[in-house]
């Protein structure tokens, strides 16, 4: 060993005894190191908060989900719900409930239940736009629409705007457009 001038030692070989053993040394702590490595990619990766047992069944059932589901199956059920407007409390809403309910029972759920909750919902009776300063206007909320084959029809929708004052200009700060039921 050397002592170096900011006080640190320094060791270094010299003679043939350390070089004798330092290769089968190396050799050695890498065949140990790539056996760890080889067995460590053997076995998954352990589930935060799963005891391994618990892990290898949750392995399991996503295995099974994934080759159960397949991306256009999850397509199409999420048209089929998307198909139709399903505002809380109206028809098809329950037809969607069923639905749900249905394929829940023929994945093999055992106890699948719908409820039926009489609530207060916010549909208003007549919805009015009326301005009445500087001059009266009263808006229909009516329009032209247009179907995807063509066809002209008569729309009732609802369009809420906030403006807010910035910079001395009112500006649009919030929109929602929606179509009630019909």
């Amino acid at each position: 060993m050397t002592q170096l001038p900011n006080g640190r030692m320094m060791l270094s070989w010299r003679g043939g005894w350390p070089r004798r053993r330092t290769l089968p040394l190396i050799v050695g702590a890498s065949f140990a190191m790539l056996t760890l490595a080889t067995r460590w990619q053997e076995r998954p990766p352990l589930i935060r908060g799963f005891t391994a047992a618990s892990a290898a069944r949750e392995r399991a059932l996503e295995a099974e989900l994934s080759r159960r589901v397949s991306r256009d199956s999850v397509g199409a059920f999420f048209k089929y719900l998307t198909a139709e407007p399903h505002p809380a409390g109206s028809v098809r809403n329950k037809t969607l409930a069923d639905f749900v309910a249905a394929r829940f029972r023929q994945y093999g759920l055992e106890d699948v239940r719908t409820h039926r909750y009489d609530v207060l919902l916010p549909w208003p009776r007549e919805v009015k736009v009326e301005m009445t300063a500087p001059t009266r206007y009263v808006a229909t909320l009516k329009e032209d629409a247009v179907t995807a084959s063509g066809k002209h029809e008569l729309a009732t929708w609802r369009w809420t705007v906030i403006f807010e004052k910035q910079a001395g200009k009112w500006m649009i700060v919030h929109e929602h457009v929606s179509a009630p039921l019909q």
